[in-house]
């Protein structure tokens, strides 16, 4: 379901879509809005009302992951420059954290291209292609 932003919504209405948005519970959402938990269980069975729940959800998401993005590049600068540490015990922990961020790293990697091969396959196989040759 897409977000239609033609919909009008009232200011207690744009009140719960960006308290649950924001991740509050539903008990927590209506609490801001001065509304029954029962509305905001109510509200939420209407299409637009929960897309645009859903809508306000996923910038949200996308500006912590950006903002987890941007940090990395420091961490990862953080865990280099501890390589060179004169303790030993910081050397092993940024050697092992390195390590393993970079195994699980290629095993996402790795995952992410059998997903997409399967998702083609499968596509493939919804239009009738056979895979064989073109």
């Amino acid at each position: 379901m897409t977000f239609d932003d033609t919909v009008e919504f009232s200011p207690e209405e744009e009140l719960l879509i960006a308290a649950l948005g924001e991740g509050l519970t539903h008990q927590a959402a209506a609490a801001v809005a001065g509304v029954s938990t029962k509305t905001v269980q109510r509200r939420l069975r209407h299409g637009a009302f929960a897309a645009a729940v859903s809508a306000h959800r996923q910038e949200r998401v996308s500006e912590v992951s950006g903002m987890l993005i941007g940090a990395s590049v420091a961490a990862v600068a953080t865990l280099s420059a501890s390589l060179s540490s004169d303790l030993p015990g910081e050397r092993l922990t940024a050697a092992k954290t390195i390590l393993d961020l970079g195994r699980r790293f290629h095993r996402e990697a790795v995952l992410e291209q059998e997903l997409r091969t399967r998702l083609e396959l499968l596509e493939a196989a919804a239009n009738g292609e056979t895979g064989h040759g073109a």
